[in-house]
């Protein structure tokens, strides 16, 4: 989909209800589920070939000091519960302090 400049205001208004609802009721279990299926098939397809594995092996040691990040994030991901999701929400995300990009073409 692409975005249409004339309906700006709707989205950001959209997108302030879903932080509502996140707020208020957090995320579901299946959408935790899937949440949790994408960052695993995003992290295995990240290094299917040997020049995102080099790109992936220069990310994790420029940025995260090493590669211990990458041969634990599968673990440390089974780790996080909804609850953990949920708290982290409600702490980071805010509709009485944030900030708004849009980017619209000229």
């Amino acid at each position: 989909r692409s975005f249409i400049p004339e309906k700006k205001e709707e989205a950001i208004k959209l997108i302030k209800e879903q932080i509502q609802i996140l707020q208020d009721e957090g995320i579901t279990e299946n959408e935790f589920i899937m949440a949790k299926k994408k960052l695993k098939t995003r992290f295995a397809e990240s290094v299917e070939t040997v020049s995102e594995i080099g790109e992936s092996m220069g990310y994790y040691m420029t940025v995260c000091n090493g590669l211990t990040h990458a041969t634990e994030y599968i673990e440390l991901l089974d780790k996080i519960s909804k609850e953990d999701v949920n708290k982290a929400a409600k702490h980071y995300l805010s509709l009485n302090s944030y900030s708004l990009s849009v980017l619209l073409p000229k």
